[in-house]
């Protein structure tokens, strides 16, 4: 019998417009195929104390459809990921890396405050006020971003956190990680063959009924 695989063919250099908002949770209904590993090796480098700076980058690298997204609310999830952490956030950034617009969305989410401010250094005053000393998590979803200046500009707002802080970033391209600074990376590699026979068995009869 011949290898059964998955091939997903995009142009991963250019982000799709109106991509549909990602959010943290992961009903736990869903069943998730052949990323038990992936996620405890992303898991153990985001709790690992072997990186030098303070808040340090953390990113998951694959072409689309192979689950990054998945895999991080996977993680984000984690029992240990909640221990380790004292605030846990999660953005979704898609197209669009506007930092006055995403600094508006962490505060949001951080604090459950609706922010409309846009003078940037009344944001960098809340978004130091929100993360002060706090260990955080920052998930900063589908990222396509290769402006290293924009990326300065909102790192350096992240900087108040305490240490041992993560930002976890997923992204198809790995020049925006190197951009991004990220200390570690994970390639996300398609499912094993016995995974995705698992998974078309799963969506052929949910098809049937």
């Amino acid at each position: 019998m011949g290898k059964f695989k998955l091939r997903v063919l995009e142009n991963n250099s250019k982000p799709l417009k109106n991509r549909p908002q990602t959010y943290s949770y992961v009903h736990e209904s869903r069943v998730i195929f052949g990323r038990d590993e992936d996620k405890e090796k992303l898991l153990q480098m985001l709790i690992s104390d072997c990186f030098d700076e303070k808040v340090a980058v953390v990113s998951v690298i694959g072409m689309g459809g192979l689950g990054k997204t998945t895999l991080a609310q996977l993680v984000y999830a984690d029992e240990r990921v909640k221990k380790q952490f004292e605030l846990c956030i999660w953005v979704c950034v898609s197209d669009d890396f506007d930092v006055a617009k995403l600094a508006r969305k962490i505060i949001h989410t951080a604090s459950g405050k609706i922010c409309d401010h846009t003078n940037m250094e009344v944001l960098q005053q809340d978004l130091r006020q929100i993360l002060r000393k706090k260990r955080y998590l920052l998930v900063l979803d589908d990222v396509w971003n290769e402006d290293f200046k924009k990326w300065t500009d909102l790192k350096n707002m992240l900087l108040g956190g305490g240490e041992g802080s993560r930002i976890l970033v997923t992204t198809r391209n790995e020049k925006c990680s190197r951009v991004m600074g990220a200390g570690k990376h994970y390639i996300l590699k398609g499912l094993s063959e016995k995974s995705s026979w698992a998974l078309f068995a799963q969506k052929s009869i949910c098809y049937m009924y």
